[in-house]
């Protein structure tokens, strides 16, 4: 889990700030930000590493599943 700005941060930095927070354990190959801040006071980043290797570090340190190839973390409001 990380904890941000929801409400204040686009998803366009939302995806800036967990590209760096994912690239400490590794190459990141994709990312993805599933937020509906109407309804949820959290949103979703699905993460994808160039290695199971460091999928498994990101998993370890930030996530909260793994779907297929990518690392599911909650991203929730500080």
């Amino acid at each position: 889990m990380i904890t941000l700005d929801l409400a204040h941060l686009s998803r366009e930095a939302l995806e800036g700030i967990v590209r760096e927070r994912c690239a400490q354990y590794g190459a990141v190959v994709h990312i993805v930000i599933i937020q509906d801040s109407q309804t949820y006071n959290f949103a979703l980043a699905s993460v994808e590493m160039a290695t199971a290797d460091q999928r498994q570090a990101v998993l370890r340190h930030l996530g909260d599943s793994v779907v297929d190839d990518a690392v599911v973390i909650r991203l929730e409001q500080a």
